[in-house]
């Protein structure tokens, strides 16, 4: 009975063995296969998110055409030197920009005619197994009013697979991302609308740049000068927002393509995204506000030859205590050097001749000091490599160090009516108020006579290393007080997009020295003098309302995607 039994199940364990298998292959599938997916996709998220912030540091609100297809090029180099693929083929041998692409080529690899489909769209690399597609603009969540501060990148990975390749040969891999830039992609910007004086000089000075430059307005007389260095081969040109004449303009260029600047058009107004930056703890009500409020801001008067050491009104170290706000900070004389500790610096005077001044040969510095010598520090101790004074009530003599040594310097408008007239112009059929070349208003930011200033700013404060904040005109004229709009008969400052041209020069800097800034200098409802012989090298951004500049000054301005206001954020 047993040997029939046995006889009859003889031959049951190859079907359960081989049922048994396949449920064994594809366990052992999606261990090894489903292991290498996931792999997979994080390695091609993370080289997306990646290319796609490097693209998103070439755009922003107001992008023109070359800059968007600065943003794809960008992208795609960004993304083969991740993967270690190439889309060569896809742009028929015209090199990337990154890799010295000739401005007389083409103004990237992702434009037509160079990219034999549509641009960017779809693209195959040199195995066949990746497919990418770049869109910027891009509409983002229904966002139609900035889609050119949008970048979207979508990549497909074919990814041929090892045990469950006896059923499919392979898997598409699927990613995307978009990246958001805030910050406004021009080395300057001034953003006062039909003004044909927005960029203003005379007197043989001039502006270099590495990058665009742009305009609400136009340009009036003055010398431009594009430079190009590695990694930079673009140089720049003009934009404004209508073919405004050039015959005023003059400059040149060392880049390839165009031999002198060429006035471009911008497609709309540009507007400075709101800069949400620290506000006066002051302006809190009483019960909230630090004991310090409690004192009216302090005058600091700094002309015997030393080190001296400034307290910021709100540290960056959230446990030190709130310093002093600032009516008057004057540091003058050979030999006499202010340390600006980290943090944020308010100055609020609202009398003639208030504000931050530096003069005759002093020196004004902090962070890395632009190569000056910063203090040794100790911790615990009052020694940072010799002695240094505390510059006003509140401080002490040890510089506090940490990784992040920027600073904000905050200036609230001040001033009384100077210039009530502003001449009106006509062009295109609008009025516009051209601006007075007035250096009226109080609290201002000054340098003169040979003094120097070397700032750097900080990530923690959107990378603004000087602001002139607007939520706190207390001038009767100047121009963030819309009560004040001058009114040309037949035309409104709204539909004629004027206002008041001759507001304050907050930013007051001649006479020599050297500014040079680290970061963003944000005065985009202010206007901005340089004069005099000054010269300095700062890289980041200056957006100002207007810019004037005169007596032989250079103002040399490199834009650096790592130091605007504001850095792209992956929202997808």
């Amino acid at each position: 009975m047993n040997i029939a039994i046995r006889n009859r199940m003889r031959g049951q364990v190859l079907v359960i063995f081989g049922l048994a298998s396949v449920a064994l292959v594809g366990v052992t599938a999606l261990a090894v296969d489903g292991g290498r997916i996931l792999m997979d996709q994080r390695a091609l998220q993370n080289a997306i998110d990646g290319a796609g912030l490097t693209g998103a540091s070439d755009i922003g609100p107001g992008a023109v055409s070359s800059q968007q297809g600065d943003a794809e090029d960008d992208t795609v180099y960004a993304l083969e030197q991740a993967l270690n693929i190439s889309f060569a083929s896809n742009y028929s041998g015209v090199t990337h920009r990154l890799l010295g692409n000739s401005c007389a080529e083409s103004p990237d690899a992702c434009s037509p005619p160079f990219a034999p489909t549509a641009c960017c769209t779809n693209w195959q690399d040199s195995t066949g197994a990746y497919s990418l597609t770049i869109t910027t603009p891009y509409v983002y969540q229904g966002n139609t009013a900035d889609q050119g501060g949008f970048i979207h990148v979508d990549l497909v990975h074919t990814l041929p697979l090892f045990v469950g390749g006896q059923l499919w040969p392979s898997l598409p891999v699927h990613v995307q991302m978009t990246a958001r830039n805030y910050a406004v992609p021009y080395a300057m910007f001034m953003f006062k609308h039909n003004d044909k004086q927005d960029f203003d000089g005379n007197g043989g000075a001039t502006i270099n740049a590495n990058k665009n430059m742009g305009t609400n307005g136009g340009t009036n007389a003055g010398t431009m000068n594009f430079t190009c260095s590695p990694g930079n081969e673009w140089g720049g040109q003009p934009y404004t927002i209508s073919p405004l004449s050039s015959t005023t303009l003059s400059g040149t260029s060392t880049c390839p393509g165009p031999t002198s600047p060429v006035r471009q058009t911008l497609g709309s107004y540009v507007i400075v995204p709101n800069l949400h930056l620290p506000d006066d703890l002051c302006l809190l009500p009483v019960a909230q506000q630090p004991a310090s409020c409690g004192t009216a801001p302090v005058t600091v008067n700094l002309t015997t030859a030393g080190n001296y050491l400034l307290t910021p009104t709100r540290p960056s170290d959230p446990t030190r205590p709130y310093g002093p706000r600032y009516k008057l900070v004057t540091v003058s004389g050979s030999g006499t050097r202010l340390y600006l500790e980290p943090g944020v610096y308010f100055f609020e005077g609202t009398a003639s001749g208030d504000g931050l001044r530096v003069l005759s040969s002093a020196e004004l510095v902090t962070g890395e000091c632009w190569g000056k010598s910063l203090p040794t520090c100790n911790a615990g101790t009052a020694v940072c490599n010799q002695a240094i004074t505390p510059a006003s009530a509140g401080g002490d003599a040890s510089f506090h160090c940490g990784h992040d040594m920027g600073v904000l310097l905050v200036f609230w408008p001040s001033g009384l009516l100077v210039d009530p007239i502003c001449g009106a112009g006509t062009y295109n059929s609008k009025t516009y108020c051209a601006q007075n070349l007035s250096s009226g208003g109080y609290n201002q930011f000054q340098m003169q006579g040979q003094g120097s200033v070397y700032l750097s700013s900080s990530p923690q404060y959107h990378n603004v290393g000087i602001f002139v904040d607007p939520r706190h005109a207390s001038s009767a004229w100047n121009f963030t007080d819309t009560t004040t709009l001058l009114t040309v008969t037949g035309c409104s400052a709204q539909s004629c997009a004027r206002t008041l041209g001759n507001g304050s020069n907050v930013m007051y800097i001649q006479g020599g020295g050297n500014i040079s800034v680290q970061g963003a200098t944000v005065a985009v409802q202010d206007n901005f003098f340089y004069g005099g012989g000054t010269g300095g090298n700062g890289f980041g951004q200056i957006l100002a309302y207007t810019l004037h500049f005169q007596g032989n000054a250079t103002l040399d301005q490199a834009y650096n995607p790592l130091a605007l206001a504001y850095s792209p954020v992956i929202v997808q």
